[in-house]
């Protein structure tokens, strides 16, 4: 045929066929297989019969492929063979699945099956879908109009991960095949030799010394209920557990499966978790639940699914905007469940709390509740400070003195310099405040005691009191959400200075009927006290926060003092 047949331009050549057939000859060894070769070969045949009349005979038989480094006659020609090659392969591979791999095949190709559907009904129907997916020659394929089954497919069949959306696959996919027109010319050459000599025989038994890869341990129990995404839709349902995999993958079916279809699908990382309404709040992480992971790069949350317990402390995730794993440890996790509403929550619950905000009075956390709580400055507890330790941490509320107006603003510890000196960021600024400098001593903290907690850190805290008419509540960290100790403080100092006498004091907090200031006793002992706002000028005041901020320095007098109920009353007014 070589000799007779001259290989005319198109799809498949007469001088192709004996190749074509010696690859049959040796690659042969399936029905499915030889019934896709012989198609091949009556296409071609049909192809010469237009082209055999005056057809000139070739001096010679045509070469069965280019010789390394010579250029193709045809590159269309050169990519049919490749698809027809692949085609091949992928038919010998399908004849060697069981019918439930042939199955599940076909579902991840969106094929409908029956009951009555026997093995090479199901190869048939596989074997016409890869040939749908083969682009046809000049053109090339548009993996967007892919269903996300086919393109997982597909990545599988190239040795790629299949985990993620349906972006990643496509971009993987186009990725891979960037590389594929320059190793074509070494898989010939490597099929060549291959027709040329047998296979060597497969080890029975693992290389010695080699090991194997550790499998992922099932986070989900068969005929347990879960939550699997539904990309159609881009929603999570609740489905149940058929069979574990291996690999992280599952095969669940819908519980409502209506539009969703009746049939067993599979599951993978990131595509299954725990039922959101059985996640135990205040138990251990699980793998399988979802979870918000704080990343310290970003200082931020992102939400993912825990894929694994390392059991040393650490977990596995793996992030549902990127598909991407990280490694955390409990404290940089949060579990996500349903909101509580306020008539959850009852006097002495414990929680895990989440630190959203710091103010000057306290914290506002996040406990899993419709709305934050409130975590009063009495209610936090005290740190032990070690000796050797900064004079301020990073992240602590201070009042700091500026140089160029003279005033005391308040602000954050944004960092330490290095030479003694901490970095302020002003408070109002947001995230693009300017960062200034400053000496040990023109700092303060805003509150004599130490918090014991940063934003974004995790506590463990009692429910204290539920308001539910007016929306609110509020915790603290003393077990059974009780108030915890107060300081007694001491104003017998103050009691002889004269309230003729004017001293200065700062401003601690500015509230609308007034301000609290602290000064400082002859004895040296320094305590807090109110001036009404009546007492801020000698005309009518509107708006105290006109006349103040936290960490003014102002004159004060001291008017009244009552040891007993620990207050002290003082003027701003001047006396005349």
């Amino acid at each position: 045929l070589t000799v007779l047949l001259p290989g005319p331009p198109g799809p498949l050549g007469g001088g192709d066929l004996p190749r074509v057939l010696a690859m049959a000859a040796w690659r042969g060894r399936s029905l499915a297989s030889a019934a896709l070769l012989l198609a091949a070969a009556l296409q071609a045949l049909v192809s010469l019969s237009a082209n055999f009349v005056g057809a000139p005979r070739p001096a010679a038989a045509p070469t069965l492929r280019p010789s390394r480094g010579a250029a193709s006659a045809s590159p269309a020609k050169a990519a049919a063979e490749r698809r027809l090659s692949r085609t091949a392969r992928r038919a010998e591979d399908l004849s060697s699945l069981k019918v439930a791999d042939l199955k599940e095949k076909c579902k991840a190709q969106g094929i409908s099956i029956t009951t009555s559907m026997k093995k090479a009904d199901l190869i048939r129907e596989l074997e016409a879908a890869f040939a749908k997916d083969a682009p046809t020659e000049g053109d090339e394929e548009d993996l967007n109009k892919f269903t996300v089954g086919r393109l997982r497919e597909r990545c599988d069949s190239l040795g790629l991960s299949s985990a993620g959306k349906k972006a990643d696959l496509v971009a993987r996919i186009e990725e891979a095949a960037e590389g594929d027109g320059a190793s074509d010319e070494v898989e010939e050459e490597e099929e060549e030799e291959e027709e040329e000599k047998p296979l060597p025989a497969k080890s029975a038994k693992a290389k010695k010394g080699g090991k194997a890869a550790a499998a992922v341990p099932a986070a989900f129990e068969v005929d347990e209920t879960v939550e699997g995404y539904f990309e159609k839709e881009e929603q999570w349902y609740e489905a149940k557990v058929l069979q574990y995999l291996g690999g992280g993958k599952y095969n669940a079916v819908w519980v409502d499966d209506r539009g969703k279809g009746d049939e067993a699908q599979t599951l993978g990382p990131g595509f299954i978790r725990k039922r959101l309404a059985d996640v135990d709040r205040a138990g251990p992480f699980l793998a399988g639940e979802a979870v918000e992971g704080y990343l310290e790069e970003g200082q931020q949350w992102h939400p993912g699914i825990i894929q694994e317990n390392h059991h040393d402390g650490s977990f596995r995730v793996l992030w549902d905007e990127d598909a991407t794993e990280h490694t955390l440890v409990a404290k940089d996790m949060k579990k996500i469940a349903p909101r509580l509403e306020l008539l959850d929550l009852g006097p002495g619950l414990r929680m895990k709390a989440t630190i959203n905000s710091i103010r000057d009075f306290g914290a506002f956390v996040d406990v899993g509740a419709v709305r934050e709580g409130l975590l009063h400055m009495s209610n936090i507890k005290q740190t032990t400070r070690p000796m050797n330790a900064p004079a301020f941490d990073v992240g602590e509320r201070v009042t700091a003195y500026f140089d160029d107006d003279m005033r005391w603003h308040p602000g954050t510890i944004d960092s330490m310099n290095g030479d003694g000196r901490f970095n302020i960021r002003w408070d109002g600024g947001g995230d693009d405040a300017e960062v200034f400098a400053c000496e040990v001593k023109g700092i303060k903290l805003q509150d004599e005691r130490r918090l014991p907690f940063k934003v974004g850190d995790r506590v463990d805290v009692w429910v204290a009191k539920v308001e539910e008419r007016a929306g609110r509540f509020s915790v603290s960290m003393f077990e059974g959400g009780r108030r915890g100790p107060t300081k007694q403080r001491d104003y017998s100092a103050f009691e002889s200075m004269d309230p003729t006498v004017s001293v200065t004091g700062i401003i601690r907090r500015v509230l609308d009927m007034g301000f609290v200031v602290e000064i400082q006793a002859p004895t040296g002992a320094r305590e807090t006290g109110f001036v009404h706002l009546s007492q801020i000028r000698d005309h009518r005041v509107e708006n105290v926060a006109e006349y103040g901020r936290v960490g003014d320095e102002v004159d004060v007098r001291v008017l009244i003092v009552d040891v007993k109920g620990e207050k002290m009353s003082l003027s701003m007014r001047p006396i005349y």
